[in-house]
């Protein structure tokens, strides 16, 4: 067994030691916290600029597309196009109501009534068929 004498030196030596030993454990606590706290603000700030950014991007796209021709008038007209191999009136549709808001089985359905089509799908190659489309220019 190992004994140890202690001086009253090396008491204070020790209770010296065993001070600044917890000094620097709550300073490296205390640093934790302010890292974690740091990181979790930051975390915040940024969460809240990108839903900003998203509501404001959001905003302005839906402004920029509404205001593109809100006060203009949609006109329809009408031509006659050949069927090709593979078309369908929803493809048809698709490409002649691109951006003018006009909903694709509305088409659909304005095309079989000025064709006296009762099949959408009876559409075959060679066919002329009569189709409207929309401008917001006066023709």
């Amino acid at each position: 067994m190992r004994t140890t004498e202690y001086s009253k030196n090396n008491i204070h030596t020790a209770t010296t030691n065993d001070k600044a030993r917890q000094a620097r454990r709550q300073h490296r606590q205390s640093s934790r916290v302010r890292t974690v706290y740091l990181q979790k603000c930051t975390m915040a700030i940024s969460a809240i600029v990108i839903l900003t950014g998203m509501i404001l991007l959001g905003t302005g796209i839906r402004a920029f597309a509404g205001s593109t021709h809100s006060s203009q008038e949609l006109h329809t007209y009408y031509t006659s196009i050949e069927v090709e191999q593979g078309d369908t009136l929803w493809d048809i549709a698709q490409e002649y109501t691109f951006g003018t808001g006009i909903h694709t089985q509305d088409y659909i359905e304005e095309v079989c009534t000025l064709n006296h089509l009762s099949d959408p799908e009876n559409i075959h190659e060679g066919n002329c068929i009569v189709i409207p489309y929309y401008s917001y220019e006066d023709k």
